[in-house]
């Protein structure tokens, strides 16, 4: 069983604040569908009148961070900040075939369509090099249609990312990723998982619910250390590795996670491990700022 919580963190100002003496441009993005995600992002960026957007800047342009890092040398001494986003977008589909009763027990098929999109950001001051807010947005579209067969055509547009799924799916994290620019309060969802043969991971995430996370981490241990060979031991060293995450003890994290990974190929998994890396880079930035 899994359990869902939200808190917020200690910290809770998140975002940060864009003025007119920032140029914010679009650096490297990697990942699925790079050139769509990043012409679109580009896009949303000139759209928001709150952004100053380099004009100089195409929509289908790549450019590496070393060309804006030499243009960055030029803004010195001008009092303007050159604001860089680089990241990598992932993306996956799901694709389920189902069937449906209907009142007069006609049975029809169709399809399920599920999109999930994570953008893994680092917004960067190159006039300084100081990193200002690193982390990772997502999104999920669904869709369901009749089963029919698919043209030729239809099935390479899927094959290059123009499906309007996908699209649909890129514009959604997109949005989230804009909201993240601006300072606002920050509620973290986080996930833990239950189990009726691990009695001691409920009273666990008990204590994370009100941010007791070295009494947390305790009875993470201890269900780790009580059960070795229990089938699903692995939701122990996830939820352990999610706790030393949020007591900023990643080195700690981050074996505990890939331990829980080894044990099960979980998505849910591998994308707590990805996200370790901002989420300490923002942690780190934050203490060097305090």
């Amino acid at each position: 069983m899994r359990w869902l919580g939200k808190f917020c963190q200690d910290d809770p100002a998140g975002g940060i604040t864009i003025d007119s003496s920032m140029l914010i441009s679009v650096g490297s993005i990697a990942g699925d569908q790079e050139q769509e995600f990043r012409k679109e992002l580009i896009k949303a960026l000139k759209k928001n009148k709150d952004f100053k957007v380099p004009k100089d800047v195409k929509d289908t342009e790549t450019i590496t961070d070393s060309v804006y890092a030499a243009r960055a040398s030029l803004l010195k001494g001008k009092k303007q900040a050159l604001i860089v986003i680089s990241g990598t977008y992932k993306s996956d589909k799901d694709e389920r075939r189902k069937t449906t009763t209907e009142a007069n027990n006609v049975s029809k098929e169709y399809m399920e369509k599920t999109v999930e999109g994570r953008f893994s950001f680092r917004v960067t001051d190159l006039s300084n090099n100081k990193l200002l807010l690193a982390r990772d947005v997502g999104g999920k579209s669904t869709s369901t249609e009749k089963i029919e067969t698919k043209s030729f055509i239809e099935t390479i547009l899927d094959i290059v990312g123009s499906d309007p799924l996908e699209q649909k799916t890129r514009e959604e994290v997109i949005d989230a990723f804009i909201n993240q620019l601006y300072p606002h309060e920050e509620v973290f969802h986080v996930k833990f998982y239950k189990d009726s043969e691990l009695p001691e991971l409920e009273t666990g995430i008990t204590h994370a619910n009100i941010g007791q996370w070295d009494k947390t981490i305790e009875l993470f241990e201890s269900t780790v250390d009580k059960y070795p060979k229990d089938k699903n031991v692995h939701k122990a060293y996830y939820n352990l590795g999610v706790a030393y995450k949020w007591n900023n003890m990643f080195v700690e994290a981050r074996t505990n996670l890939e331990k829980a990974y080894l044990m099960k190929n979980s998505s849910e998994y591998y994308n707590e491990i990805q996200s370790l890396t901002p989420f300490e880079q923002e942690y780190r930035t934050r203490q060097e700022q305090k």
